[in-house]
């Protein structure tokens, strides 16, 4: 008698987490796969990248890509993190996604000056063969260069807007946004990272987009004058 109450009392569990998403993703993990101790760090991957070594593998993709309304040439660099399977058969991935750039000011001809790598993690989840994106966290890490300058400021936002998905699958428009900073004289090469809070899976189109930006400001010792470095990345 009391294996036949806990068995239907297992059965139904299934049955009603099977029919609730949220419920099935937080208890059915039938494999978790993690892929980051694998890779290469961001900064090795950079590195390689200035060298015309581009690793595009199932986990990782570089790129380098040329910004014509900036004239600013980056490493784009995207990785597979981890990846969850449950139950019912549904995956989550979760992904980083983050650029490197860098600038230098045209009085300083062939010295760089300051480099940006900002980015953020994010989720993609399927939605009836739709993909579906929600960024979780998101940073930014400035980096000066050149002693002649020193770093002021940074900030840094993140927006997901346009069409998605609640993680039940409801179809709904998304309007969600975060920010953090700004900072007053950051540390070189200290990162300032966030979660975003956001709540929905947004499916990137024409009209739709998830994307970070950040601004990094900073001025001439001895001129005092400012200048401003906003980069972003997006999917």
């Amino acid at each position: 008698m009391k294996f036949k109450v806990l068995y239907s009392f297992f059965a139904f569990l299934i049955f009603f987490c099977l029919g609730n998403t949220a419920s099935a993703s937080s208890i059915f993990v039938v494999s978790e796969e993690y892929y980051e101790e694998d890779q290469l760090d961001d900064d090795t991957l950079y590195e390689m990248a200035l060298q015309g070594e581009l690793v595009n593998n199932k986990h990782t993709q570089v790129e380098v890509i040329y910004d014509e309304e900036t004239e600013i040439e980056f490493v784009k660099i995207k990785k597979l993190l981890t990846k969850s399977t449950y139950i019912t058969g549904d995956t989550n991935e979760h992904y980083s996604i983050l650029a490197i750039g860098t600038k230098e000011e045209t009085e300083d001809s062939g010295s760089i000056t300051v480099r940006l790598k900002v980015g953020f993690n994010y989720d993609k989840k399927d939605f009836d063969g739709v993909s579906g994106y929600k960024a979780t966290s998101f940073y930014a890490t400035p980096t000066l260069l050149d002693s002649k300058f020193k770093l002021t400021s940074l900030s840094q936002d993140i927006t997901a807007s346009g069409m998605g998905y609640t993680s039940g699958g409801t179809k709904r428009f998304i309007s969600e946004d975060n920010d953090q900073g700004p900072f007053t004289n950051p540390a070189s090469g200290a990162m300032k990272s966030k979660n975003t809070g956001f709540l929905y899976y947004l499916t990137p189109n024409d009209g739709s987009g998830l994307g970070t930006k950040a601004t990094l400001k900073y001025t001439r010792t001895d001129t005092g004058t400012s200048y401003s470095f906003p980069f972003g990345v997006g999917l």
